[in-house]
């Protein structure tokens, strides 16, 4: 199981942070704790970047990330 929360900026948890040009260019999460950007426009940064659009990239990333080991895990 996973849940999906918004609006816990400040909060420890790994973050995808959705970021459009026409609000802002300055990411509100510090780099480091980001797991990915959804985003209209391009940053300088390690972390995978996904248009708005392409929320079955997201779905794969969270999946990849989040659920695999749990079921890696679970078939041991």
């Amino acid at each position: 199981d996973i849940i999906l929360t918004e609006g816990y900026k400040r909060g420890p948890a790994p973050k995808i942070e959705v970021s459009r040009a026409e609000k802002s260019r300055e990411l509100l999460c510090a780099p480091e704790e980001l797991v990915a950007l959804a985003t209209d426009q391009p940053y300088d940064l390690d972390v995978p970047q996904f248009d708005l659009n392409d929320a079955a990239g997201l779905v794969d990333l969270i999946e990849e990330r989040f659920l695999k080991r749990t079921r890696d895990a679970a078939e041991r």
